[in-house]
């Protein structure tokens, strides 16, 4: 139906809105910046911001962390 297909759209258009935001957002990062996981520096390490926090970790800690979740 034509409703459907423009709420689908309308909900398609809020996400890549919502994503160009979280996207377009800098991150400074310096030598004090801890993981929220491991409480280590993050330093030149990879790492993850969690959007609605603005908590960053590890990426290897987010994955880690990701992993336990489904094991459960």
């Amino acid at each position: 139906t034509s409703i459907r297909r423009a709420l689908c759209e309308s909900a398609c258009l809020r996400v890549e809105r919502r994503l160009r935001e979280v996207s377009s957002t800098r991150v400074l990062i310096t030598s004090n910046t801890q993981c929220v996981n491991c409480d280590k520096k993050i330093g030149t390490s990879t790492f993850v911001r969690h959007a609605q926090t603005g908590e960053v970790e590890h990426l290897f800690c987010h994955e880690s962390s990701d992993r336990k979740k489904i094991q459960v």
